[in-house]
């Protein structure tokens, strides 16, 4: 184990570690699935259903400002969870928080989950939402020249895999992505995934679990969504911000994301958030996390109120 200590304002979550048992994963899965985003006076809410490539409608919530406007901007983003975990209070309350701080709509899709549904699963639902809001964004009210896509952990891989299928099948995509402490690599064999393998929250031994539950079947060279270090080219992808998270097994596979999209052109602002553990939000309304969300939310108000 990589020896690190994270900031003491993160002492809370020390012993704190997701749960991956498949015996009570549904039942798990079935008390999140019954929450709510909470009331909220400054934004409105609207519920949809989009289907997925296989008939499956995906749940989609839409978040909208009270001073939301037509042709307003947008952020897809999609809640993180291992692909395992359904959204939860904390990421709830973050994306209302980017939906106010940064004036845009939020579209928050509920796709499905492991293991009772493997890849591609998640990814085709999340990719059929993504391609909803640009083919409806008149209806929606949405500027389809405004819209980024976002994400945490897992959600921050089908953020960046939606991205990579919207390439490949020839779909128009967005203006910018914001990636937080990203799942991007399967492999594991970066220096944090095989040293940091009891860490708060989420370890590499809750990585190798969700691999073995989302991929079962996957041969070398049908990863490229599924993990996007893996792909032969991020040529063609937006405008980037990727944030990680120090005290992290993904830290390094997100660095490495990093690396590739410089490489490639993209413009990337990256974030090495100092002393942090992955999902360091659990904490609360540290300073270091409320420096976080501001920091997210000037990057969105950036790339969606100043596009041309």
């Amino acid at each position: 184990m990589e020896k690190r200590k994270f900031d003491s304002q993160f002492d809370r979550l020390a012993d704190f570690r997701f749960p991956m048992k498949k015996e009570i994963m549904p039942g798990i899965q079935h008390l999140l699935k019954a929450q709510k985003f909470p009331a909220n006076d400054r934004l409105r809410f609207g519920e949809s259903a989009v289907v997925s490539y296989d008939g499956y409608k995906v749940p989609v919530t839409v978040l909208c400002p009270e001073n939301s406007v037509k042709d307003a901007p947008c952020l897809i983003y999609f809640h993180g969870g291992g692909f395992v975990f359904p959204a939860d209070e904390t990421q709830y309350k973050n994306a209302e928080r980017y939906a106010i701080g940064a004036g845009c709509r939020i579209v928050f899709p509920d796709y499905r989950l492991c293991p009772e549904y493997a890849y591609p699963a998640a990814h085709e639902d999340c990719f059929a939402v993504y391609k909803w809001v640009m083919d409806n964004a008149e209806m929606l009210g949405i500027d389809r020249n405004r819209v980024a896509v976002g994400g945490d952990s897992a959600g921050g891989n089908l953020a960046a895999g939606v991205l990579l299928m919207a390439r490949d099948r020839g779909v128009e995509l967005p203006c910018f992505q914001m990636l937080i402490y990203p799942v991007t690599d399967r492999r594991m064999n970066t220096e944090s995934a095989k040293t940091i393998t009891d860490a708060p929250v989420w370890d590499s031994r809750h990585s190798e679990i969700l691999w073995q539950w989302y991929t079962p079947e996957l041969k070398q060279g049908e990863f490229c969504y599924a993990s996007p270090n893996e792909a032969e080219s991020l040529n063609g992808m937006p405008d980037t911000y990727i944030e990680v998270a120090d005290f992290d097994s993904l830290r390094d596979e997100g660095i490495e994301y990093a690396k590739r999209l410089s490489a490639a052109g993209v413009n990337v602002q990256f974030c090495f958030n100092k002393g942090t553990v992955h999902g360091f939000e659990y904490a609360g309304d540290t300073p270091i996390v409320m420096e976080s969300i501001k920091r997210r939310c000037e990057v969105l108000k950036e790339a969606l109120h100043n596009k041309a």
